[in-house]
């Protein structure tokens, strides 16, 4: 029997599978697929949120953040991942706008997933804990915890709820 936890996860990544396709498209139900943490599905995009979540967590101490103004985020640049996640965080409003016009939700899927993935890639090349450095490690907690929000504001749209525990 299903525990009450992974039921209240699991009933609203189904529509995160059709909402990803094009209105136009068929979809074919498949509970493995539903249910994978691999690829392209709402477990995934949960437990990425549930990463960030604890990767504040794990990171107390620098935690709260100064205000952005004073955070200095062009220690940023030398990393391409960061460059990537922060060009995906400022190209969200648009990612939604279109989705809004064209009445096609699977754009916003499409950018939530993508905003997944280079976090995804970015956690093994920007690294917070054990950064000595602490202007360059608040610039890179900025950055997640910017990710962080933005990723579960995708996620709501989307009628996801976004994780909090990476033991999902």
């Amino acid at each position: 029997m299903a525990s009450k936890r992974f039921v209240s996860l699991s009933i609203p990544l189904y529509p995160i599978l059709l909402l990803a396709t094009y209105r136009i498209n068929d979809y074919t139900f498949n509970w493995d697929r539903i249910l994978s943490f691999e690829g392209d599905t709402g477990p995934y995009l949960q437990y990425a949120h549930a990463r960030l979540v604890s990767m504040g967590r794990k990171n107390a101490h620098l935690l709260p953040l100064p205000p952005s103004s004073q955070i200095a985020t062009h220690t940023l640049a030398q990393y391409p991942h960061a460059r990537n996640v922060a060009f995906l965080l400022g190209t969200y409003p648009d990612a939604v706008k279109v989705a809004l016009q064209m009445h096609e939700p699977s754009g916003v899927v499409t950018y939530t997933f993508r905003l997944a993935h280079a976090i995804s890639a970015a956690w093994d090349n920007v690294i917070v804990m054990g950064e000595e450095d602490v202007e360059k490690a608040r610039a890179k907690m900025f950055l997640y915890d910017c990710a962080r929000e933005v990723l579960a504001a995708a996620m709501r749209l989307l009628s996801l709820r976004p994780g909090e525990d990476v033991n999902l």
